[in-house]
């Protein structure tokens, strides 16, 4: 019933609330430690041996009065610690490399409460992170090059004033902002910066530092919330707002250095690009390549003033220019509205209602500005459309209606039966709002430089041509790949409906069980309309050999809303309190069946199967998450001389694996 309020947003699903301690009237402080070793660990089943781990964490929090009964703080800090080792053996290559690094980071929280008088409270909470590596490899098979610099931080403000009006009416306003800033940067210096050497067989980054490095973004996130909660009779009705104004900005550097892309792996690879010699390219013996290579990507963007608020940043170091990144910038303000009204209606001393109507809208997800508004008319064999860019794409028909119930079946608290419904609204990521945004076809442009079989080729790919020469339009380039957003795009929707029940056990255990079904639509979906149909198996024939509807235009990547889900499962529970020194909790939850078009529900995926089932009927199965049987189990148990013993126990059914192949089973020609 609690989560079921109009007042809580997003999918729905689990509802968190985090409260963090305040100070009190005593002086009190402490301190802890935790420590991990790889001393203490087992062999890995898959390695064979113990992989070696380290990390320390180390803190403490104080807090205490300002003002007796008036005014408190507290305050807590905490450092964590991790070395740790990479070991490299890229394909082709017999010998091994490690390279050491540590990761840090730093925390702090400090908050003050002031009790203005007896109806009126003021909370003020700063919080703030550093987190930093100096090399960070997250991939497999692949060169030490592609590792990268991280770098996080973030601090958010927050102030909370709540206010008695009467002994029936209570008002609460929140305000603040968060900001958040990360940057991946090159581990290799500017000075000795190459090309990105992609070899078949050697993962993604290849040799070189991966394409989408450098980048660095700023997020800023102000926000007010109101809340006015007012009882009458047996009414409880709570009504209220917030406004987020989400703004990410940042610097894009997307394969400035180019990309080379070889038919195959030389045999002497470990010899070309030594091990020892990864951070040196002045030693990479590049001769001899030109017979193997296929291609030369490079992306070009004017330099200069970036967008409007966006941080020159590191473009200094970067593309020295300290004018600032110019058309590798990016800007995606995204104002975020919600409205609510809700009534916890007692009708009997057993049974109580909750009834909620919410709105929510995030008009900026699909509407990045500063992109040039175009007619892009395809007709495809089987139908016609205009997949052009549009300014406008907004959706503001996001209303959630959302009842749940709570029944007391004897009246004595023991037993509950409760259930609900609601729509609920999810509000996406930045990230291919802001795609859409630099890659276009108008601000990054891409150009591609086929091997012309003379001498030199992987020495100079680009025959003299300047970046210059390709963003005056002095050569010609290849058809742009675009991304764009479908006109009719929406928020992802899903229907949570439930009914269960809570035993109370004794005096101390309780047991509940929730049968839960879900249902999603308006899931994010992606397919390219730049491809012909062919009617002979109902799929896209081949562009390379059949061409394009659009010839002046590469491949698509169209961001729709025609995905869809649903699920039915049991989730059930017991719980004893502590009593006797002892604690214990099971939960245990059975998956009937979870299906999805294997998009996901963040309102952005991958590519569907055919692009020409708009539906997605053919996609439509089961869920990648589909676990039959969970089942998690933890105690607590008091030792005397203030020791605690505690343990957890997990078990999860088998997960089904999702089949590839190379082949073409189904006759399509689909190639992309």
């Amino acid at each position: 019933l609690y989560g079921n309020q109009a007042s809580f947003p997003g999918i729905g699903g689990l509802q968190v609330q985090a409260i963090s301690r305040s100070g009190t009237n005593n002086l009190a402080g402490s301190l802890y430690g935790f420590f991990q070793s790889d001393k203490f660990n087992a062999a890995d089943h898959v390695a064979g041996r113990v992989l070696p781990f380290s990390n320390q964490q180390a803190g403490g929090s104080l807090g205490g009065p300002i003002v007796r009964d008036r005014a408190q703080y507290f305050a807590t800090y905490e450092y964590e610690r991790q070395p740790n080792t990479f070991v490299f053996q890229p394909p082709g290559y017999t010998h091994t490399f490690a390279v050491p690094t540590r990761r840090a980071k730093h925390s702090v929280m400090a908050r003050g409460d002031y009790q203005m008088s007896n109806t009126n409270h003021l909370m003020v909470r700063y919080t703030s992170s550093r987190d930093s590596s100096p090399f960070w490899f997250d991939q497999v098979g692949g060169y030490p090059t592609g590792a990268r610099q991280e770098k996080q931080s973030n601090w958010g403000l927050t102030g909370t004033w709540t206010s008695v009006l009467s002994d029936s009416v209570v008002q609460e306003v929140k305000a603040g902002n968060y900001n958040y800033f990360f940057t991946h940067s090159p581990t290799v210096p500017l000075a000795s910066q190459t090309a990105n050497y992609q070899f078949p067989g050697m993962s993604w980054p290849y040799i070189g530092t991966a394409d989408n490095v450098p980048e660095e973004f700023w997020q800023d996130s102000p926000s007010i919330r109101y809340d006015l909660t007012v009882k009458r009779g047996t009414h409880e009705i709570k009504v209220g707002g917030d406004y987020l104004h989400e703004r990410v900005t940042g610097n894009w550097i997307f394969n400035s250095r180019g990309r080379f892309v070889f038919a195959s792996l030389p045999a002497d690879i470990e010899r070309r690009f030594p091990l020892d010699a990864w951070n040196d390219p002045s030693r990479w013996d590049l001769t001899g390549l030109d017979a193997i290579a296929l291609y030369y990507e490079q992306s070009f963007a004017r330099l200069g003033p970036g967008l409007p608020g966006v941080r020159n940043g590191n473009c200094v170091q970067w593309m020295s220019s300290p004018a600032g990144c110019g058309n590798w910038s990016l800007a995606t303000p995204r104002p975020q509205f919600a409205f609510w009204v809700g009534d916890n209606w007692r009708v009997k001393s057993r049974l109580t209602l909750n009834l909620g109507l919410r709105w929510d809208a995030d008009p900026g997800v699909s509407a990045p500005p500063y992109i040039n508004e175009t007619d892009l008319i395809i007709n495809n064999g089987l139908f016609t459309e205009n997949v052009g860019y549009r300014n406008n794409i907004k959706d503001w028909n996001n209303w959630g209606p959302r009842v749940g119930f709570n029944y007391d079946v004897r009246g004595d608290g023991l037993l509950a039966i409760r259930g609900g419904t609601g729509l609920y609204y999810g509000r996406p990521t930045h990230d291919h709002t802001f795609t859409v945004q630099l890659q276009n076809g108008q601000r990054m442009l891409s150009g591609i430089f086929p091997n012309d079989g003379q001498p030199g080729f992987v020495l100079n790919p680009t025959r003299g041509v300047t970046s210059e020469d390709v963003i005056e339009g002095r050569v010609p380039l290849p058809p742009q790949n675009l991304q764009v957003f479908a006109r009719d795009y929406q928020l992802p929707t899903t229907s949570t409906t439930m009914v269960g029940f809570q035993k109370q056990v004794g005096a101390v255990m309780a047991v509940d069980a929730d049968l839960v079904y879900g249902r999603g639509w308006n899931m994010g979906s992606g397919r390219d309309p730049n491809l012909f149909y062919d009617p002979a198996t109902g799929y896209n024939k081949n562009p390379a050999q059949f061409g394009r509807p659009r010839p002046d235009v590469g491949n698509m990547f169209l961001y729709e809303s025609h995905g869809r889900s649903d699920s039915l499962k049991l989730a059930s529970s017991f719980s004893r309190r502590f009593h006797d020194h002892f604690q214990a909790g099971l939960t245990y939850t059975l998956m009937f069946f979870s299906r999805d078009t294997g998009i996901g529900d963040q309102g952005f995926g991958g590519w569907i199967d055919n692009h020409f089932d708009l539906g997605l009927n053919g996609q439509f199965g089961r869920a990648a998450d589909f676990q039959r049987h969970t089942l998690r189990m933890n105690g607590v148990y008091e030792l005397p001389w203030d020791m605690t013993l505690a343990g957890t126990y997990y078990f999860g059914s088998g997960n089904y694996f999702q089949s590839l192949t190379g082949l073409n089973p189904v006759g399509s020609d689909a190639g992309q």
